[in-house]
């Protein structure tokens, strides 16, 4: 999400959709830019799972790191 632009509230919808409670993915790392993309993505999902993180080198980490 860092290099787009703030989703209108229709593809936010779509996009979440892709980020769903039952998705089978083990986790989901969102890689946003400023605020509002921050806000935006905390709309999409609030699972355990799913997290946010504002640089991509801690997002890897975390997805490769071992469930605890």
């Amino acid at each position: 999400m860092r290099e787009k632009n703030i989703l209108p509230q229709q593809a936010a919808a779509e996009f979440a959709k892709i980020v769903r409670p039952d998705s089978p993915s083990r986790k989901i790392a969102l890689v946003v830019s400023g605020t509002l993309h921050r806000l935006q993505a905390k709309r999409l999902s609030t699972q355990e799972k799913h997290r946010i993180f504002d640089r991509e080198d801690e997002a890897l980490e975390w997805l490769w790191a071992e469930a605890a």
